[in-house]
């Protein structure tokens, strides 16, 4: 048996490495499972950094909405955009009468337009939309789709009544367009809605 170098395990004379129950690989095979490996984890790498700048897209929606930054707003949002918000006040998005059926056709396009209709929604309340548990998939370099758990708050202007308290997901599709993900599509469900 040849003698193996202690370091990398690989005979200076031969060139192959043997490991256990008999199996013998040259150094070419490992060098090419070194470099496969290596493209995996340069691969999850950069899908990790995708999925994070997906992540704080969604971060910056829910603090532009919340600080009232509507300007910063409109950048969250791709041109084509499509928000569907029929679940803002109600659970299925079917509410049967009152302020849970003013959301019923709620569906906006084009990101300036959601941008306004937010603003015009918020209003002066006071908000606060908390986002987590992101489920998100990348799809290609520039196509990504997510589901976001999300809880909402919302109070009259002076902060002394709660007229929402909401529980639900965001399903969203992205694309990445001058080096930016945006928001494509965006769907609220609802597991639980209050109103006040």
């Amino acid at each position: 048996m040849p003698e193996l170098d202690p370091v990398t395990g690989l005979s200076a004379v031969l060139g192959i490495l043997v490991v256990g129950a008999g199996h013998v690989y040259n150094s070419n095979q490992i060098q090419a499972q070194a470099d496969r490996n290596n493209f995996l984890v340069g691969e999850n790498k950069k899908l990790d950094k995708e999925i994070e700048e997906i992540k704080q897209l969604k971060g910056r929606y829910f603090r532009f909405m919340d600080t009232k930054d509507w300007a910063g707003l409109q950048t969250i949002f791709c041109d084509d955009a499509v928000f569907d918000a029929r679940a803002s006040f109600s659970i299925d998005g079917q509410g049967e009468d009152g302020r849970a059926a003013a959301s019923n056709d709620w569906i906006y396009e084009g990101g300036q337009v959601i941008a306004d209709f937010i603003r015009g929604a918020a209003g002066t309340s006071r908000t606060v939309h908390h986002g987590h548990c992101h489920e998100i998939e990348i799809l290609s370099e520039t196509e990504a789709r997510g589901v976001i758990a999300m809880e909402d708050q919302i109070w009259n202007a002076d902060g002394t009544v709660v007229t929402l308290h909401g529980c639900g997901h965001y399903h969203e599709t992205y694309r990445r367009a001058d080096g930016q993900w945006r928001i494509h599509t965006s769907r609220i469900t609802r597991l639980q809605v209050a109103l006040g």
